[in-house]
């Protein structure tokens, strides 16, 4: 295995970070709270770590104009169609999907209009963020040992998660799916930083509700959420959907205008791991309390919604059929 930073998780006054340096037989370890002594200590921050990264995960312009585009009441089918043609492999995705056997029927569509036809607007909307997401999120994180498998599932469970609970709680369904599907991207911009470096962090999760958060503040000096919105922000996404996810942790310091959104993502994050976690994997700890009490939700009423999060989970995964998780995503000089 090459160089990398192995952090321990949290146990105790013994928890720390664990630097293995690339081509060298020695480990430097930082104890978990002091201050680690990160050998690239020329980031300041996550917008630095963003314009830092060199070769960044290509923008998916597509998506946020799809988003604006499924908001008007007006929007004519031409125009959705017009826009997905502009990525030929968007196009792919979606054609591949409306001739699935979920959607197909025995019958075979050749052109876009007839897929977007067929599926309707929102699920195309779901698809075109599927097709994008696959890009950037079918990938292993070597940095956080998150397989590729693991993490493209646990962004399409908490995609469903925060749709389902967004329409309960009275919220944008299509924002709240975005926003789950997304929610992980920094893991992805960190990891493709680290694995660039000499001396490689190794980080783990602490678990639910504050998963890697913690060991990233004493590694870094930030998360891996105040990177996803530097990322998103980059690729001209709104606010409606950056400051969500980037309170995904801290969901009661939103301003007043995002906290529920980024109640329902951390909500949903729980949800996440009730039907995405590996088999014999220790359930999450109840959903965050302050987060469900915003949102007007009591724990008990969430066990219905486990198991629609788990058919609609399933269903997607289904739907999406055999995306490859061998390959990972393609990463596109910025600029």
């Amino acid at each position: 295995m090459g160089g990398g930073c192995a952090a321990i998780p949290p146990i105790g006054a013994n928890a720390g970070i664990f630097w293995v340096h690339r081509g060298a037989n020695r480990v430097d370890y930082t104890p978990m709270g002091q201050a680690a002594a990160v050998p690239i200590n020329e980031v300041l921050g996550p917008d630095d770590l963003v314009r830092d990264l060199g070769r960044l995960p290509s923008s998916p312009a597509v998506l946020p104009q799809l988003m604006s585009l499924l908001n008007e009441s007006s929007t004519a089918l031409h125009e959705v169609v017009d826009l997905i043609l502009l990525d030929t492999g968007i196009a792919a995705r979606v054609l591949q999907v409306a001739n699935s056997a979920y959607y197909g029927r025995g019958i075979r569509c050749e052109a876009v209009d007839e897929a977007v036809y067929r599926i309707g607007f929102l699920k195309t909307y779901e698809m075109v963020s599927f097709a994008v997401a696959s890009r950037l999120l079918i990938r292993p994180l070597v940095t956080y040992g998150i397989s590729a498998e693991e993490l493209w599932r646990r962004s399409v469970a908490g995609a469903v998660a925060a749709e389902l609970l967004a329409r309960r709680c009275d919220q944008n369904a299509n924002l709240a799916y975005t926003a789950g599907l997304f929610h992980g991207v920094g893991l992805v911009a960190i990891d493709t930083w680290a694995r660039n470096r000499e001396s490689a962090p190794r980080i783990y999760s602490a678990g639910y509700p504050a998963e890697t958060t913690s060991c990233e503040i004493s590694t870094f000096g930030f998360t891996n959420a105040s990177v996803a919105a530097a990322l998103l922000r980059s690729w001209k996404f709104t606010d409606a959907l950056i400051e969500p996810i980037r309170w995904q942790f801290k969901p009661a310091e939103a301003s007043a205008r995002h906290r529920p959104m980024a109640c329902v993502l951390s909500v949903a994050r729980w949800l996440r791991d009730a039907v995405a976690l590996a088999p014999g994997s220790a359930q999450p700890q109840s959903p965050d309390p302050q987060a469900m009490q915003l949102l007007g939700q009591y724990p008990a009423e969430l066990e219905s919604l486990i198991d629609e999060t788990r058919q609609a989970f399933d269903r997607a995964i289904f739907i999406l059929g055999n995306m490859s998780v061998a390959g990972g995503g393609t990463f596109l000089r910025a600029g």
